[in-house]
């Protein structure tokens, strides 16, 4: 979703009236991201993925932020290098959780 439409996977990018938005190259197909990442799993070929662990970290890491500011009904500032919020020790506390004992995270220094 986006100011001025949306896209749906395999059906192409539309305006908020619903509407086709016509683009000028077409995006290849693709059978989906999982079963991409199931079709390199069984390759086991790294170059067969559509994407990089980073790449993943940081999509969905948008989202997480996105959704702690907005339970948190406050405007968060954020340090990319340190992944950490500035000034919210609430929201650095929902960045993780508590694991159980022997599937901890180990932290990074």
């Amino acid at each position: 979703y986006g100011s001025e439409g949306y896209y749906v996977e395999g059906k192409g990018f539309f305006n908020p009236k619903h509407e086709p938005i016509p683009v000028e190259v077409e995006a290849p197909p693709s059978a989906g991201a999982m079963a991409n990442f199931l079709n390199a799993v069984r390759s086991r070929k790294p170059e067969d993925i559509q994407g990089t662990a980073l790449d993943g970290h940081l999509s969905s890491a948008h989202c997480h932020l996105a959704n702690v500011s907005y339970r948190l009904g406050e405007e968060l500032r954020f340090d990319p290098k340190r992944e950490r919020f500035l000034d919210s020790k609430k929201a650095n506390r929902m960045l993780s959780r508590d694991y159980r004992k022997e599937f901890e995270v180990p932290k990074l220094a």
